[in-house]
């Protein structure tokens, strides 16, 4: 089933020809970790609403760097210093696709959520 064009189905349809094959080992990461970390003074880090998916750390890292770049506020230059992990292009597709999908079928999605994925989207076209 195709995703609806207002919610990024056309992102994703020219996001999706540009996948190629990855050559890196999944195991189990937190899908959703961007929001999920609690800082309290001096205290640890905690990890929260962990959501186990079976996929490799650097799709994992992407996400993350997704979400900071579409929702978090960090700058255009983000991609570029998490550009050592390997096959970080391809990884940042794989990120992006997840959550253009994922906000396509999300209830609660916004015109504002998906500004931005647009912005982020693009940010990740002009890495290919």
């Amino acid at each position: 089933m195709p995703l609806d064009a207002d919610l990024g189905g056309r992102l994703f349809d020219l996001l999706k020809d540009t996948q190629k094959p990855l050559n890196l080992k999944p195991q189990v990461v937190h899908g959703d970790l961007f929001g999920n970390v609690l800082f309290a003074g001096n205290a640890p880090p905690a990890v929260i609403d962990f959501t186990a998916y079976w996929r490799p750390a650097e799709w994992a890292a992407a996400v993350i760097a997704v979400d900071a770049v579409a929702w978090g506020g960090a700058d255009s230059g983000l991609f570029h210093r998490w550009s050592h992990q390997a096959e970080w292009e391809q990884a940042l597709v794989r990120a992006m696709l997840f959550r253009l999908a994922v906000h396509a079928l999300h209830p609660l999605s916004t015109p504002q959520s998906f500004a931005g994925l647009e912005r982020a989207a693009h940010q990740v076209t002009a890495l290919l």
